[in-house]
Parts: structure tokens; C-alpha cells; sequence
């Protein structure tokens, strides 16, 4: 009997495994779930080519995307998905919503919110979605009752405060507080000031005071954020700053704060993650986005984009120029 070669012999013993979509897609939401977006990504790539007919790997998709803030990327799957099998799949109208309310494309978001509550009266999704209705409701009924006097009020204290000029904003802040006492960001941009005027535990008082009447305030877990960094009192600031990291607001201004307060307490990788996450064309024409956005590119590496924002922000606010020497 002729004797088979180590090579042939161990040909023999090979199991060929080509794994199937289902595989690809465990490992994918495995991988979700252990918050490693970028790798369960890649697996339900993976799944989609093995099924690319499969609607389930495509959502699942769809919902990373979502999580990770590329809310864009998102909603060009969920549109395939709704065009092709429409009320088979009536929850990515809940995702829709969610995405576009995010993007500030309100009347869009609005329409698949009710898509979804108008196929689905007693869904899983319905209360989370006559909450996002609400909001957007609120968020629209503010922006139409702001006043020309209050504009003027608010454009006067936000170049003393991008000045850092703490000691003229906080009499014009006094004044509006008088005037408009229901307004939450004149609030805390009156604690911002006492703090960086030298007021630092009245500020940090009066915010924790915020907190106490409503733990869901967002501008509260900024500031404190911010105030708690400045003074090097780490476990306060890791408390507040764990808070932030998982929250993402739907209006566009709440966007652009807790992305500057990223920046500002040295999380560049995530604050240049949420600075892309803005849309809207009005909050990145502002003084804030250009000078927090363009540090927090040169700081994580990416200077050409750094020295870009700086160049067209410098064609609306002269002065910006000077914060490029502070990189």
C-alpha cells in the first residue's frame, strides 16, 4: 500500500465552513451589544452579501447607524426598506421618526411618527413616539413665539460671552431673567458667567438647584460638566460628563452645546463625532461652532480640516483668526 504524503492527508481532513448570513449576523449583533459599532458593522456587511434579501440584517444595520449618530447613512436603509416592503415593516417608520427629529427635519420626522401610529394604534413604539410628537410640537411653538426684543437681548450677551467678557454679559443676563424668567438657556448662561466672573460655587449652587426641580435638564449636566473640569474635582466631573456621553438631542442648539462642552473638557474624539452630527445651517454659521469645532479637529489630527473651518469662519467673525494661536 503506498504510503500518502502529510500534505495529502491532511487535505483529506479539512471541514470546509462557509458561514451562512445568520452567522455574519449573530457576531454583528454580538458585537452591538458590546458597544463595538465599527466591527458589527462589518459583520452585518457581511450578512447582507450572503442575504442580501433579508430585511432583518438591513434594520439591524440600519439601527447601528442610528445608535452611532449617522443618522443619514441610517434612513437611506430604512427608505429601501419601506419602499420595498412598506407595512411588513412599519417599525423603521419608528426609526425614521426618531432619525429625522435628530436631524431637526421636524415635518418629516412628524410624518412617519404618524405613518407608524396610524398602522400601529397600541404598537410597541407608540408612547415613545406621542413623546417625540410632543416635543417637536414644543420645540415649534418656541420657535415662533421668540420676540425681536429677546433676539436682540440674546445676540448682545452671546458676543460678551464669546469674548469672554463675563463682566458685561452678567447685567444683561440680570435683566432677562427679570424679563423672561421661564427661559432655560438665559439660566444657565447666567451660571456660566457668575462662574467664569469668579462666582464658582454660587454658579455650581444655583445649577445643582436647576437639577434638584428637574433631573432631565441637559443644559445642568453641561454646565456642571464644564464648571466641575475647570476646577479638577474628578469624580464630580467623570459623574456628569458619564451623563452627557449617552445623551443626543434632537434640537439642533442642544446639539452644538454638549458638543463644545466635549471639546471643552478634553473628549475631542467624541466632540468631533457630534460637531458632524450637526445640520443645521444657521447654528454652523455661529461664532461657538467655528471655534470649538476647528480645535477639536487640530487636536484629534486632522489639521487641514482645522485650518479649513477657521478660514471660512474668519469670513463672518474676523476675530476668529486670533484662536487659531491658541492651538
Amino acid at each position: 500500500m503506498q504510503k500518502r504524503s502529510n500534505k495529502a492527508y491532511k487535505n483529506e481532513n479539512i471541514i470546509t465552513f462557509i458561514p451562512e448570513g445568520d452567522f455574519y449576523f449573530s457576531k454583528g449583533v454580538e458585537a452591538f451589544q458590546k458597544g463595538k459599532f465599527d466591527v458589527a458593522i462589518k459583520w452585518l456587511k457581511k450578512a447582507i452579501y450572503k442575504a442580501p434579501n433579508d430585511p432583518v440584517y438591513e434594520s439591524q444595520l440600519a439601527a447601528i447607524y442610528t445608535e452611532m449618530g449617522q443618522f443619514d447613512q441610517s434612513n437611506r436603509l430604512l427608505e429601501k426598506l419601506v419602499q420595498v416592503y412598506g407595512e411588513k415593516y412599519i417599525d423603521c417608520h419608528y426609526l425614521l421618526a426618531n432619525n429625522y427629529a435628530h436631524l431637526g427635519l421636524f415635518q418629516t420626522a412628524k410624518k412617519h411618527a404618524h405613518m407608524y401610529l396610524d398602522h400601529e394604534n397600541e404598537g410597541e413604539f407608540k408612547e415613545e413616539l406621542e413623546s417625540l410628537l410632543h416635543l417637536i410640537d414644543e420645540e415649534e411653538l418656541l420657535e415662533t413665539e421668540i420676540d425681536e426684543d429677546f433676539l436682540m437681548y440674546r445676540e448682545s450677551v452671546l458676543d460678551y460671552m464669546e469674548q469672554s467678557e463675563w463682566e458685561n454679559a452678567l447685567p444683561l443676563l440680570r435683566e432677562m431673567r427679570m424679563l423672561y424668567p421661564e427661559d432655560q438657556l438665559t439660566k444657565h448662561q447666567f451660571t456660566t458667567a457668575l462662574f467664569f466672573s469668579g462666582n464658582e460655587r454660587e454658579a455650581i449652587n444655583e445649577e445643582w438647584n436647576y437639577l434638584k426641580e428637574d433631573p432631565s435638564i441637559l443644559m445642568s449636566y453641561l454646565n456642571l460638566s464644564i464648571f466641575y473640569y475647570e476646577l479638577n474635582e474628578k469624580q464630580s466631573f467623570e459623574n456628569m460628563i458619564n451623563v452627557i456621553q449617552n445623551v443626543y438631542p434632537i434640537h439642533e442648539e442642544k446639539k452644538l452645546q454638549l458638543a463644545i462642552t466635549l471639546a471643552r473638557t478634553n473628549h475631542y474624539d467624541q466632540a468631533y463625532v457630534r460637531f458632524k452630527m450637526i445640520k443645521d445651517p444657521i447654528v454652523k454659521n455661529e461664532y461657538r461652532y467655528y471655534k470649538w469645532f476647528s480645535l477639536t479637529a487640530y487636536r484629534i489630527g486632522k489639521i487641514d480640516i482645522a485650518n479649513s473651518i477657521i478660514e471660512k469662519g474668519s469670513t463672518y467673525y474676523s476675530y476668529l483668526k486670533r484662536e487659531k494661536e491658541c492651538w
